[in-house]
C-alpha cells in the first residue's frame, strides 16, 4: 500500500471532487460559477479540518516524528494543487460551454467582479 503525500493527495482530492454532480444537483437554481466556488470552498474546509483531526488524533496516540508531520504538510500542500486543478478544469469547461451565449457571458463576468 502507497501512502506516499503524493498517493494520499491525489485520493483524497479524487473522494471529494466526486461529490461535484450530487453537490450541483442540489444547487440547480445558482450559476455554473456559483455551484463552483461554493463547492470548492465546502471541500477545502472539510478537508482542511479532516487534515487538522488526524494530525492531532496522531499527536494524541504518538510523538509525531518529523518525517511524519512533514509528510503531512506535503500531502496537505498537494491535494490543494489537485483541488485548483479541479477548479480550473471546471471553470474552463463552463466557459467553454458558454461560448457563443452573450448572456451567460455577461453573467459569469458580473460574478467574478
Amino acid at each position: 500500500m502507497d501512502v506516499s503525500p503524493e498517493v494520499i493527495a491525489g485520493d483524497i482530492a479524487s473522494f471529494a471532487t466526486g461529490f461535484f454532480e450530487g453537490f450541483r444537483q442540489n444547487h440547480l437554481g445558482e450559476s455554473g460559477v456559483t455551484q463552483i466556488r461554493g463547492f470548492m470552498t465546502l471541500i477545502r474546509g472539510a478537508i482542511r479540518d479532516g487534515f487538522q483531526q488526524a494530525r492531532d488524533f496522531l499527536e494524541g496516540i504518538t510523538t509525531l516524528d518529523e518525517w511524519i508531520s512533514e509528510n503531512i504538510d506535503r500531502a496537505y500542500e498537494l491535494r490543494q494543487d489537485h483541488l485548483d486543478g479541479f477548479e480550473k478544469e471546471q471553470l474552463s469547461a463552463l466557459e467553454d460551454n458558454d461560448t457563443g451565449s452573450p448572456e451567460s457571458v455577461d453573467e459569469n463576468m458580473e460574478e467574478m467582479s
